[in-house]
């Protein structure tokens, strides 16, 4: 994507909305130029989303581990995502020309962040995917 703006708009009944992306196969690309406001849907209470099913509370974006592209997150001025960015065997690419935020954790093979003048990533618990809790018992 170059160019334009991509964003997540509030529900209908007014609850933030939210989504999680899978990339199975190929890269994701957001290129510069684009004013991207991305959130996964929001964990409050944890892992407790009612209307969001199947995207994934705090996980925005999610690589198969066998997709071998990148994936390449920037943004111009203005832009943020919110939630994990999930790409443990990819090279992830995080950045772009003028304040761009991350909300949450970037896990990637090789993580670059750059960027001018600045790029903050700012990790909170209250945006960070969490598994649930299980237990399987078997006799």
């Amino acid at each position: 994507m170059t160019g334009g703006e991509v964003r997540i708009a509030p529900l209908p009944n007014g609850n933030p909305g939210g989504v999680t992306i899978m990339m199975v196969d190929g890269p994701f690309d957001i290129a510069g130029n684009v004013l991207v406001n991305l959130a996964a849907p929001p964990i409050v209470p944890i892992n407790a989303c009612s209307y969001c099913p199947p995207a994934i509370p705090g996980l925005l974006l999610y690589s198969d581990q066998v997709n071998p592209d990148g994936v390449r997150v920037l943004g111009t001025a203005g832009s943020s995502y919110t939630g994990m960015i999930f790409a443990p065997t990819e090279h992830v690419d995080v950045g772009g020309n003028t304040d761009v935020r991350i909300y949450g954790q970037v896990i990637g093979d090789t993580v670059i962040v750059h960027g001018g003048p600045q790029v903050n990533v700012t990790y909170g618990p209250d945006v960070s995917f969490w598994p649930p809790a299980s237990l399987e018992l078997f006799r």
